[in-house]
This record gives C-alpha cells, sequence and structure tokens, in this order.
C-alpha cells in the first residue's frame, strides 16, 4: 500500500540525485543516502528535511559514492562509504565522528 513520497531530482535540501539507500532510528526519523551528491539527509516522520551533511571528500563526514545508513534511538548514524572504502559512525548525528576502513 502507497502511503507518501516526497523529493525531487535536484541538489537542494530535501531533494535528491541519486538515491542508494535509506534507513532510520528508533525515534522515526529517515535517514536518505544520495550516490551522486555524496551526502545524507535526515527527515523526520513526515518528510519534513531536518538537516544533511556530506560532500565529496574522504575528510571526516564527507562521503564518495555513500551506499547504505543505519540510526539508532540514540541519534547515531552508520554510513557505509563506498568509494572511501570506509565506514562512518556519527554519534548525535553529526555531532563526533569515527571512521573504520573496510577490509
Amino acid at each position: 500500500m502507497f502511503i507518501t513520497k516526497w523529493g525531487s531530482v535536484c541538489s537542494a535540501n530535501g531533494q535528491f540525485k541519486d538515491v542508494g539507500g535509506i534507513g532510520g532510528d528508533a525515534l522515526g526519523h529517515i535517514f536518505v543516502v544520495d550516490r551522486a551528491n555524496d551526502s545524507i539527509e535526515k527527515f523526520d516522520s513526515n518528510g519534513t528535511f531536518i538537516i544533511s551533511w556530506g560532500s565529496p571528500s574522504s575528510a571526516n563526514r564527507q562521503f564518495n559514492h555513500p551506499e547504505g545508513i543505519t540510526g539508532d534511538a540514540s541519534g547515531n548514524v552508520d554510513v557505509v562509504d563506498h568509494g572511501n572504502d570506509h565506514f562512518q559512525y556519527t554519534k548525535k548525528c553529526h555531532i563526533s565522528y569515527e571512521a573504520y576502513k573496510l577490509l
């Protein structure tokens, strides 16, 4: 059963060029991976844009073709950064950061 949709093709907040994955957390937030924009966008459960982060780079909280994402009840976010061959763990959705090289 169809429920809702949002977004359009673009690079502005709330819009996407190439969705690479979606995930959520226990608080009802929805995270969208945009591979072409090398970014993550966060929405509330109604589809209202909250925040985005990322741009093409290998620096902290930056991405190169991110592929997958998941979040937890504490606001932490895990992102598979395919192009940089690592996994990024972001605490409290953008406040602190750790990266782990994929083997």
